[in-house]
């Protein structure tokens, strides 16, 4: 045996020895041969398994639960009448929406009782490939809260803009042999799932063969269409937007995410499907949810308020947040109050609005009224530049007139949905934005391989009635989208967003109203919550004196540059029609 050999062997008996001597410890706790580290007491314990809450004691040993009853411990948690109940979970959200590094995202989210998140890192994959991804599952490793982790399946997440990165089979298959990797990230490139695209179908035969989840995105599909996407082995949709939509694919085996995220908010229209015979078949999740919001309405304890509201027992509710996805991504014992889970614990001071008083991960408490007590360790933070854009010119947003006729996106507010209308032009040479028709100019810059392509349209919708806004979050590709009432205004924003290493930039008649500099791949900040959700804030505003009446226009923005949500969107090469799937010309019907 080599000298590597040895070492290996040395290293997995150190290994073994050290689990087998926590194994024994714990059972010596549980069998009352010795006292545990932690007696929670003077508390109502919510079981997800039974769906019952009742009063007891909880004793905690080794970062785990080791049973119920009162038993000698070195430390007491008073619970002061709280109801503890396992830790929640959202079930998928790309941590790069709330525009956070990894550990200020955690030190967001932890006082409202979330101690797991299923985070889709294919943001910043498509901004920064493996590396990214790799730099992601690094700082997440530094925090409290644990981050799970699907591949990013979809990346790019359609041929129909040009890719920062490419992630194959091969990449997938590197992904999902890490032990943090619990899925596959959403499949959304559903029509390649449909009709048999190869590499799209290894990706999920490699997530099936290992035995981990595979998640689907599959907006309005229907139909046969949806029973061939289902049959491939997708196994759960968080885009659901109507009763009809989730009961069909709920009867077709899917499980269904409720989402209620900065951008979309389906909750409430879904919450009529959790009864009991599928009670067991729906998760909470966000998907994305930007600083302000996490700022002030929280993160999971708001879905579970929306759901006490709509008439959903406490039990009901933080189920669908604690057992039903740990069970679904197989999260080692989470989401239970079972002896030997790890002891991820939530205390709501008052049950019926969901207020947390005190957070425990790994029997340890983090959080306990308002105040942070466990160290997050430092963050290495510094990524190179991704912005790669050439001279921003105001030739480049020219639009010259080729016929009578424009295709439009039209936003529907609180969707990611968009309509295709079709609008006259008046005569002339050269089409512009008409703002007494709310039609702006749209224009998409590719901003990772300095190829100068420059994808331009129309939208309806956004409401500015002056200026130009310009953000580099722009799903799922992330280049730099740009939208106004004027070229000069749009090329000023567009040069200081690229000035700022990327970010949004908000101008009105030459003057800067509001930037946000997201340095970290375009994507996050580098800065604390509140800096970040200030600067949002101040950018909102902003852009709310243009004109905007959006509750989020920045989130609707950045979607419009994704091609895989129906009907109209826009791409560095040009409008896509994503019911078609292709490009379509700006003129003409």
């Amino acid at each position: 045996m080599t000298s590597k050999g040895v070492e290996f062997d040395r290293w997995l008996c150190y290994l073994l020895a050290v689990v087998v001597e926590e194994e024994n410890a714990l059972r010596e706790v549980m069998l009352g041969k010795g006292p545990a580290d932690t007696l929670i007491e003077d508390a109502l314990f919510l079981n997800p398994i039974s769906g019952e809450t009742h009063r007891g004691f909880l004793t905690i040993a080794r970062g785990r639960i080791a049973g119920w009853g009162k038993m000698p411990a070195k430390k007491i948690i008073q619970g002061k009448g709280a109801v503890v109940a396992p830790g929640l979970i959202d079930a998928h959200i790309h941590v790069e929406s709330s525009m956070l590094s990894p550990a200020e995202f955690a030190r967001a989210v932890i006082p409202h009782g979330t101690t797991a998140v299923v985070a889709d890192p294919h943001e910043v994959a498509n901004v920064a490939g493996l590396d990214g991804v790799r730099w992601m599952m690094a700082q997440g490793n530094k925090c409290p809260l644990r981050f799970f982790w699907a591949a990013p399946s979809c990346v790019p997440a359609s041929p129909l803009d040009t890719p920062g990165y490419i992630l194959g089979v091969k990449e997938i298959e590197t992904l999902l042999d890490m032990e943090e990797v619990v899925a596959l990230g959403e499949v959304m490139n559903y029509p390649g799932v449909i009709y048999g695209d190869v590499a799209v179908h290894a990706k999920i035969a490699a997530a099936v063969e290992r035995g981990l989840a595979v998640d689907g995105h599959a907006p309005g599909l229907t139909g046969k269409e949806l029973f061939a996407y289902v049959a491939a082995g997708i196994e759960t949709d968080h885009e659901c937007t109507s009763l009809q939509e989730a009961e069909e694919k709920l009867l077709l085996g899917v499980l269904i995410q409720m989402r209620q995220g900065s951008s979309a908010h389906n909750l409430e229209a879904l919450l009529p499907l959790v009864r009991p015979a599928w009670v067991d078949r729906f998760m909470l999740a966000t998907d994305d949810k930007n600083p302000v919001d996490l700022s002030e309405r929280g993160h999971l304890d708001e879905h579970l308020r929306i759901c006490a509201r709509e008439g959903v027992t406490p039990e009901t509710a933080v189920k669908l947040a604690t057992l039903n996805p740990a069970r679904h991504y197989r999260l080692k014992g989470l989401g239970t109050l079972a002896p030997g889970s790890p002891a991820d614990l939530v205390f709501f001071s008052d049950i019926r609005n969901f207020e947390v008083s005190r957070v425990l991960i790994g029997g340890e408490t983090v959080y306990e009224e308002g105040a942070f007590l466990k160290d997050f360790g430092a963050e290495s933070l510094a990524v190179p530049s991704s912005m790669k854009i050439g001279e921003i010119s105001p030739e480049a947003l020219r639009v010259w007139r080729e016929g009578d006729v424009i295709k439009v996106i039209g936003i529907q507010p609180g969707q990611l949905l968009t309509e295709k209308e079709l609008v006259s032009v008046p005569a002339g040479e050269e089409v512009s934005a008409d703002v007494d028709q709310d039609l702006l100019k749209i224009a998409v810059f590719e901003r990772h391989h300095r190829t100068g392509n420059v994808g331009i349209g129309f939208v309806r919708g956004l409401g500015l009635k002056k200026g130009a806004i310009a953000t580099t979050v722009a799903h799922d590709s992330h280049h730099l989208i740009v939208a106004g009432a004027n070229d000069e205004d749009m090329i000023q924003a567009a040069r200081v967003s690229v000035g700022m290493k990327g970010g949004v930039a908000v101008i009105r008649e030459g003057e800067v109203l509001a930037t946000l500099p997201l340095p970290l791949f375009g994507l996050m900040s580098d800065q604390p919550l509140q800096k970040v959700a200030g600067r949002f804030r101040a950018v909102h505003e902003a852009i709310r004196s243009l004109g905007s009446d959006l509750p989020d226009p920045l989130m609707q923005l950045s979607f419009l540059a994704l091609p895989v949500i129906p009907s109209l969107k826009i791409t560095d090469l040009g409008l896509v029609d994503v019911d078609q799937f292709r490009h379509v010309p700006l003129f003409g019907e």
